[in-house]
């Protein structure tokens, strides 16, 4: 849809510390106009447009819709007389019209070719209201990226109208808003505690589904060593316990030994009995395998070899450089050990190693490759600088990220009584995550507006870049009861996802 012109009030200044936008000429180039600083004031303050003199569109008007969102255009009837409607869907999917205004009316059948309605506006309709509108939106709001868009004309053909008579209604309403002031900042504090409360509810909730998931994991990997757990317990095979504590350091040892070693044969001349008696050979502690090749800290491993003896011994981890540490010893016998993997927070994945260490000799065995991933946590967020809100714009929160029940807001405001508009805001489009951290999810929160709402867009989840989209729209203003003629609020909190103790980027730099 082409960008209408924004007319901005002096009732958007009610409020004290409101920060005006307003663009005549259609939405600011990405990246310039529109942009916000550190602390998410705009790079220039402009003072709000004038009123422009009361006109309405010039038909035909175009339209384009896209998923959830719908336009409108408004135009004013002063006198009585049949009022045509006609649209044209020149492509895209099936969409529903509506022609709203004093007087109910039904919506139209799904349609993807041509929509036309008449309506003979009574006297009485006159003097409820003066203001009619004719509104689009697809009839299955599905993503544009599943076919969710449709364009098209818009015609519509009314009594000629008295613009005097159309300002003087604009004014009384005005003058009526003027009183819901101080009533709609404390309905808005209210409402921002509400959706703050929803926004960490959700945030817990997601926080019990990752760690849902993680025990499932642990789950499935106990599931595929258990089979042989149980059997080598049932033959009663080495011991049940442990040995080292489970994330303590080791201390640093001797390089490791491989292969074997003779006994009694370095040192010393042996006698002449000892030479007639055979040497022993006592064999290393050797890994052949093992269950998994890597993992995060409680998950489970089962080590298989030789030489490891029925007196148990000690599993180490090498999970970081220099960082040896000793894992938890649930089962051990002379060719199978049973760990988990040792808990730690604060370092990054490490492709390292696993080894054992016989208790009765001390002897070492080979070292095998075992990569070790951190253990995830995830944190949230709803406010950032480095943002794009395109224009029309007030932001009574940017500014002031302290105010719990304002953070991540974003307001719209629209006076213009005789068109809607749709337009994108950006959010962190030049900020990257940092040491393995991703974006988890990004959830929207709209409050409840006049004819307006917004849905994401677009969103980066699973990688390091937090970008997310948001489309809002609003519709034609019709005179709607409020504090201003059509509003959009909406909130968001964006969730991330990271190793354990790790600087992210943004909520720990």
């Amino acid at each position: 849809m082409n960008p209408q012109r924004c007319v901005m009030g002096m009732i958007g200044l009610i409020l004290t510390g409101l920060v005006v936008g307003c663009s005549t000429s259609g939405p600011a180039p990405e990246g310039t106009s529109g942009a916000v600083e550190s602390r998410g004031v705009p790079h220039a303050l402009r003072p709000p447009a004038a009123l422009h003199p009361m006109q309405e569109p010039i038909w035909p008007q175009q339209f384009e819709v896209q998923g959830p969102e719908s336009a409108s255009f408004g135009f004013a009837v002063t006198q009585p007389g049949p009022v045509v409607m006609e649209v044209q869907i020149q492509e895209g999917a099936p969409v529903i019209v509506t022609l709203q205004g004093p007087a109910p009316q039904p919506d139209s059948p799904s349609s993807s070719g041509q929509v036309r309605r008449t309506y003979n506006v009574t006297p009485q309709d006159v003097q409820k209201s003066l203001f009619w509108a004719v509104q689009i939106q697809l009839a299955q709001p599905v993503p544009p990226k599943q076919g969710g868009r449709a364009r098209g004309s818009v015609m519509v053909q009314h009594p000629p109208t008295n613009l005097t008579q159309v300002q003087a209604a604009i004014s009384a309403h005005q003058q009526a808003v003027q009183q819901q002031v101080a009533q709609r900042h404390a309905q808005e504090q209210q409402v921002g505690a509400q959706v703050a409360a929803q926004m960490e509810a959700s945030f817990q909730q997601r926080k019990a589904q990752l760690e849902q998931q993680r025990r499932q994991h642990h789950a499935a990997l106990m599931a595929g060593v258990q089979p042989a757990l149980d059997q080598m317990r049932a033959r009663g095979q080495g011991r049940i316990g442990t040995r080292g504590t489970e994330g303590s350091e080791a201390a640093a040892g001797e390089p490791r030994p491989q292969g074997t070693e003779e006994i009694g044969t370095r040192g010393f001349n042996p006698s002449p009995l000892m030479q007639l008696m055979p040497l022993t050979v006592v064999q290393n502690p050797a890994i052949n395998s093992l269950s998994a090749t890597q993992g995060q800290p409680g998950d489970p491993v089962m080590i298989t070899g030789s030489g490891f003896s029925n007196d148990g011994g000690e599993v180490h981890f090498i999970i970081n450089p220099g960082k040896d540490v000793l894992a938890h010893v649930d089962f051990w016998s002379d060719a199978s050990v049973f760990v988990t993997v040792p808990d730690a927070s604060g370092i990054l994945a490490f492709n390292g190693q696993a080894y054992v260490v016989r208790a009765s000799d001390k002897m070492k065995s080979n070292p095998v490759s075992f990569r070790f991933n951190p253990a995830l946590e995830i944190r949230h967020f709803n406010y950032h600088p480095d943002v794009i809100l395109k224009q029309p714009q007030i932001e009574n929160c940017y500014g002031h990220p302290d105010n719990a029940w304002c953070r991540g807001k974003v307001d719209r405001y629209n006076n213009y009584w005789f068109a809607g508009f749709s337009e994108n805001d950006e959010f962190l489009p030049r900020t990257r995550l940092k040491n393995g951290w991703v974006l988890d999810e990004v959830y929207l929160y709209p409050e409840p507006g006049s004819a307006s709402g917004a849905s994401i867009a677009d969103k980066k989840v699973g990688t390091d870049w937090p970008y997310f989209n948001v489309r809002w729209w609003m519709n034609a203003c019709l005179g709607s009861p409020g504090w201003v003629c059509t509003f959009l609020s909406y909130r968001f909190d964006v969730t991330i996802q990271g190793p354990k103790g790790i600087p992210d980027g943004i909520v720990v730099p």
